[in-house]
């Protein structure tokens, strides 16, 4: 048994402009799937892109129009024939203090966001259903359940409404072969903590019960699991990657 092979499978990755969906799309390109990026903006991802199609992995970055979301995702499954697997990371970041954040910022991360996070399901469901198999992981956060003073609302906002959507949309399309997850990653190390100054850095670790930052290749490994076929009983559910950080 080749345990989790991704081999014949077509990933979908929305959102490149992090480091957890570079860490991703290498876990799944290393399993054996064919991975499509897609963003506003791939400049960010290119010299990954290449380092990743000089050793032989299949992996293609393809820039898009988000307000024309649907019609670019059916543009890809003509050329390519078939998405199996969609990572959803529509690029929600930190925002300022709730006290700081305007209307556009809110709009941009919570109903943007949201709204595209859900377009993008929209465009992949019907295909996958009439395939009978399809695997859907949403990125969310910590923040959607816990947060600190640097957690502006609209980003915890936003991670709730992901994993709100992961668990109804399990429910809606259970038994179709349809599965439904998400994945909720602690703070992070590299470029997810740069935004924190050493007094923020102080706490998160001090309520961490592991007493380290999340490493975005141990988010990628949960989200390989979530794509293969050893998930196949797993849907609804959202893997907390935190050190912990749940139980204090």
């Amino acid at each position: 048994m080749n345990s989790f092979s991704l081999n014949g499978k077509t990933a979908l990755i929305y959102g490149c402009d992090c480091e957890i969906s570079k860490a991703t799309a290498c876990a799944l390109a290393v399993s054996g799937a064919r991975v499509i990026v897609i963003d506003s903006d791939t400049t960010s991802f290119k010299a990954f892109e290449d380092a990743l199609g000089a050793d032989g992995f299949s992996i293609k970055s393809i820039e898009i129009k988000p307000n024309n979301l649907s019609e670019e995702i059916d543009n890809i499954l003509k050329k390519y024939g078939r998405i199996d697997i969609l990572v959803n990371n529509p690029g929600a970041r930190f925002s300022q203090a709730n006290s700081e954040i305007q209307n556009a910022q809110w709009d941009m991360m919570v109903t943007h966001g949201l709204s595209q996070a859900f377009a993008a399901i929209k465009a992949v469901v019907p295909r996958m259903k009439k395939a009978g198999f399809g695997r859907i992981v949403n990125i969310s956060s910590y923040a959607a359940r816990i947060g600190f003073g640097f957690t502006g609302i609209d980003f915890s906002v936003y991670n709730a409404g992901m994993t709100s959507m992961t668990r109804q949309l399990a429910l809606t399309y259970a038994g179709t072969g349809i599965n439904f997850n998400a994945v909720a990653p602690g703070p992070l190390e590299g470029k997810g903590a740069c935004g924190y100054n050493d007094a923020e850095l102080s706490d998160i670790l001090k309520k961490t019960p592991l007493k380290k930052l999340c490493k975005p290749e141990e988010v990628a490994a949960a989200v390989l699991y979530l794509c293969c076929d050893e998930s196949n009983y797993v849907t609804g559910e959202t893997m907390n990657i935190n050190g912990g950080f749940y139980m204090v």
